[in-house]
């Protein structure tokens, strides 16, 4: 971890502090199965609503996929409904997918995962989620796992009668979505996901503690990013989707 890495994790350490001695909760999610086989609608949308109005969440945490059913499923647009009215952020996260079976001794996180990740995205975005409820923010983990490399084949295969996602549609919708960065920040992985969006829709993230932190720390200092670009990555751009911890740091 280079220097100025090192400065802005104490500075996102130091935000914690303050936030705790200030009463405030760190940063919370509600893990909503909102695909899980055996959720209802309703049912997902009252966990929804416990998560918000209760715990005081800061966002959703869903996965990739559950058993057979990927987060797209129309099914659960009821619970997207209650979820776009809330402004809801969602983060998602790869599972190891049933459907698939990998060579003999290759674990699902060598390369499942994100093609997991990907397989989710475009579910919500073919099943229409993306583009019906435009108030939910999406953060997709790993750089956007295969996504930024697969785009543009994805856009190439949208019906025609799909005026949301046809002709261009699929892009504006995918590269308006957050993108955390965790075990995934390599100088090629960075490149694509920077020629797909926006710097100021990357985050910082790491897989701890399933992976060790180094993982994703180690490799920053070699994309050559500037300063203030760091400082965006690292917790700025995280800053403007979580306004509170700013603010606390602010007073």
């Amino acid at each position: 971890m280079t220097q100025s890495s090192r400065r802005e994790f104490v500075k996102t350490m130091a935000a914690a502090a303050i936030l705790a001695q200030h009463g405030a909760p760190p940063l919370t999610s509600s893990r909503i199965d909102v695909h899980h086989h055996r959720t209802t609608a309703g049912g997902g949308v009252k966990e929804i609503a416990y998560g918000y109005d209760t715990l005081k969440a800061d966002g959703v945490h869903i996965y990739s996929s559950i058993g057979d059913k990927w987060p797209g499923d129309p099914m659960y647009l009821p619970i997207y409904e209650e979820l776009n009215r809330r402004k809801a952020i969602i983060f998602l996260h790869p599972t190891p997918p049933l459907c698939c079976k990998l060579p003999p001794g290759i674990g699902a996180p060598v390369v499942e995962y994100d093609f997991d990740v990907t397989r989710g995205i475009t579910s919500l975005l073919w099943n229409g989620v993306l583009s019906k409820f435009q108030d939910i923010r999406f953060i997709i983990v790993h750089s956007g796992g295969t996504l930024p490399v697969l785009a543009g084949r994805i856009q190439d295969r949208v019906p025609r009668n799909r005026p949301d996602l046809y002709p261009t549609g699929t892009l504006e919708l995918l590269k308006k979505q957050y993108y955390e960065c965790a075990h995934a920040t390599f100088p090629w992985a960075l490149a694509a996901l920077m020629k797909f969006t926006s710097t100021s829709n990357i985050m910082f993230g790491t897989d701890y503690p399933q992976e060790p932190i180094e993982s994703t720390t180690k490799h920053l200092p070699e994309n050559g990013f500037s300063a203030e670009l760091l400082h965006a990555i690292n917790r700025g751009n995280a800053e403007r989707v979580f306004p509170r911890f700013s603010n606390a740091i602010a007073n």
